[in-house]
């Protein structure tokens, strides 16, 4: 008998551990919602940016037909991301000259550094037409889901972006 109330024991301080880890989550899950960052012009910028790098370390993946394939749809993925941050960006009170200023400085340097990683990048790519194509259309999706947010891009300070 006494082997089955340790069992019970075990049984019953496991189901509580298990009730007070799920409700330590939830009330962390909580906290961190609550006291989450408020969107900033600055705050989305480092996210478009940080998108932007994730499109050409997506990119330094195509090898071949399959995994440019598999690129594409990292691209539709990063391009849905982009929108979301511009939607963002949109919601938010127009910028002083000075914050243009300052955010179209970072987004300059962030680009001509991201020109020099695609070029790098894109010489590493094998230049099989199928795999153009692919990449051609996904790049091109890209910029057609971007257009809408032209307005938003150039009130921030990123004309022709």
């Amino acid at each position: 008998m006494m082997p089955i109330t340790i069992n019970n024991n075990q049984n019953n301080m496991k189901s509580t551990l298990s009730k007070i880890a799920a409700m330590s989550t939830i009330a962390i899950a909580m906290l961190f919602t609550s006291c989450g960052k408020k969107d900033t012009a600055d705050s989305l910028t480092d996210e478009f940016i940080a998108q932007s790098e994730a499109l050409a370390t997506a990119m330094g993946e195509i090898k071949d037909k399959e995994s440019a394939e598999s690129v594409a749809k990292k691209i539709d993925t990063i391009a849905d991301e982009m929108s979301s941050i511009a939607e963002r960006l949109s919601k938010l009170p127009d910028p002083t000259e000075d914050e243009k200023k300052k955010l179209k400085e970072k987004m300059d340097k962030a680009h001509k550094e991201m020109e020099g990683k695609m070029i790098k990048i894109m010489a590493d790519v094998p230049k099989e037409p199928e795999i153009m194509t692919i990449i051609g259309t996904a790049m091109a999706n890209l910029s057609k889901k971007m257009e809408p947010h032209t307005a938003t891009f150039e009130k921030f300070g990123q004309e022709g972006r």
